[in-house]
């Protein structure tokens, strides 16, 4: 499993949040992650504001809901499989400064 990149985000108040309208959202578009094979995100690792809670979601699909907001670290069990094309987003619960960052680490996708 090749290493593939990291790609770091801020959020930014969006209105399409399914958390919150007007929350904070940390949308990895297509463009951004710019990775033409399968892969998979193996590590996130993000800050964001006090009391804070997020989903994950892969495209439209719900992922995971995270009850620590603040600082917290995805390990990747399991890791989660993106395909050329999708879209990546952390939506957080909250408004509140400061705007949440992730780091999020690609890799190649491991055999089944």
């Amino acid at each position: 499993m090749g290493y593939l990149g990291r790609l770091t985000k801020t959020g930014v108040l969006v209105t399409d949040n399914p958390v919150l309208v007007g929350g904070w959202g940390l949308v990895f578009e297509p463009e951004d992650i710019a990775i033409k094979v399968d892969c998979e995100i193996y590590k996130i690792a993000l800050k964001g504001p006090a009391n804070s809670q997020f989903e994950v979601y892969v495209g439209s699909t719900f992922f995971d809901q995270v009850p620590r907001g603040d600082v917290n670290s995805y390990d990747g069990v399991p890791p989660i499989h993106l395909r050329p094309g999708d879209t990546f987003a952390l939506y957080f619960d909250t408004a509140t400064a400061p705007a949440p960052t992730a780091t999020v680490f690609f890799r190649e996708t491991s055999p089944l």
